[in-house]
């Protein structure tokens, strides 16, 4: 163990209030995805439990009857159907047979009600987290920016569109590159509104917006026909049905969790483009702190490349000691599986040589203490790390 090295990374770098977005957003997400799985698993635990405490309870009730049922069939004489009706008849076969329907009915519609509740409820708080942690984005931009106007101050119907808007005029935060997000969120949007202000109870299927949005669910969403209970069934012609829109299963959820990911990916991108890349050159300097005391980092440029980005810096090392200075190069990009790489081209380097083999034991300190929060939209990369 490299133990000067150990201790220089060892509390990881200062958090900056830009940090601390980041990190809050990612670990935000992935607690989300993970409780709405964990919660799902739960309920479906509950609901097997549930029906194994029923079958056994009714397996008691029919030993019991069946009992009831031979001391009946003895009673009388007759043909074996005469026998079998009046047994059955004593021991209440067809009543029991009806309750146990009725209570297993239950447990099934009170368990996909339960888990169309949840699965709505999670949807809603998705969206809600979704402009939540927009607004925040918007208001840290604009005390980096010193801006006197907020995401409030420009009233809109539609929150997102707002903090669009205020982002292109008052930050100056070029959004071309995040535009296609809006209609992609569109769907959420819409079963988020709709949960929220018609319990996602309609009269008419055909005629509401969500019905494309139900055929496109590859069944994760689907209609219930219902009735109003308090309605006169004296006259069932008058009885009112409408259509309650389920939502069965919360993997419905999933493209928007890697999509929530992708959209903060590439605004945190052009945040730190806006802010002439301060934010990943505080960075870089603190993941080349070990080469020297008195760093700079110059010459900070970030490329697009297939799949990916290209992080490249000037490193220079005001102390006079070797190397002067060198380049420091990340290649990010999306990848099946997860790969890093660190690669010293630095003659006579000894320190770079250190670090070098100490990020490759240690690669928090380019994926967590450079990239967190750059690279959220991406569950697995490639990360290669160039000294050159």
């Amino acid at each position: 163990m490299d133990f000067d090295l150990t201790v220089r990374y060892l509390y990881g770098k200062p958090q900056s209030d830009f940090d601390a977005l980041l990190e809050h957003l990612e670990e935000l997400i992935d607690t989300f995805e993970r409780n709405a799985k964990a919660t799902t698993v739960l309920y479906a635990e509950s609901y097997l439990a549930e029906k194994e405490k029923v079958k056994k309870e009714f397996a008691a009730i029919w030993e019991a009857a069946h009992e009831v049922y031979k001391e009946g069939y003895d009673e009388i004489s007759g043909d074996e159907s005469q026998r079998d009706a009046w047994a059955s008849h004593k021991a209440s076969y067809g009543q029991i047979e009806g309750e146990e329907q009725t209570v297993e009915e239950n447990i099934d519609r009170n368990h996909r009600e339960m888990i169309d509740h949840y699965n709505k409820s999670a949807t809603a708080m998705l969206y809600s987290i979704l402009e939540g942690q927009f607004r925040r984005f918007s208001e840290l931009l604009r005390l980096m920016g010193n801006h006197k106007l907020s995401v409030e101050d420009l009233q809109q119907r539609d929150y997102i569109e707002g903090i669009y808007k205020y982002l292109q005029l008052v930050i100056g935060l070029d959004t071309t590159s995040i535009l296609p997000f809006k209609e992609k969120f569109q769907p959420l949007k819409r079963l988020r509104n709709k949960i929220m202000h018609n319990n996602a109870e309609f009269p008419d299927i055909e005629a509401t917006e969500l019905n494309k949005i139900v055929e496109d669910s590859n069944g994760m969403l689907d209609w219930e026909r219902e009735m109003d209970e308090f309605a006169n069934w004296d006259d069932t012609d008058q009885v009112k049905r409408y259509y309650t829109m389920r939502i069965k299963n919360i993997e419905y959820l999933e493209p928007y969790y890697k999509l929530i990911r992708e959209f903060f990916n590439e605004l945190f991108w052009l945040a730190d483009a806006h802010f002439q890349h301060q934010p990943i050159a505080e960075r870089l300097k603190y993941a080349a702190g070990f080469v020297g005391r008195d760093i700079t980092v110059a010459n900070t440029m970030i490329t697009e490349v297939d799949k990916g980005r290209k992080i490249k810096a000037t490193i220079i090392n005001n102390e006079g000691e070797k190397p002067a200075s060198f380049e420091f190069g990340i290649t990010v990009t999306r990848a099946g599986k997860n790969s890093f790489s660190v690669i010293n081209q630095v003659p006579d380097a000894p320190r770079l040589d250190r670090l070098g083999d100490y990020m490759k034991k240690n690669p928090h300190i380019i994926l967590k203490s450079i990239l967190q929060g750059f690279n959220i939209g991406n569950r697995t990369a490639s990360v290669n790390v160039l000294f050159s």
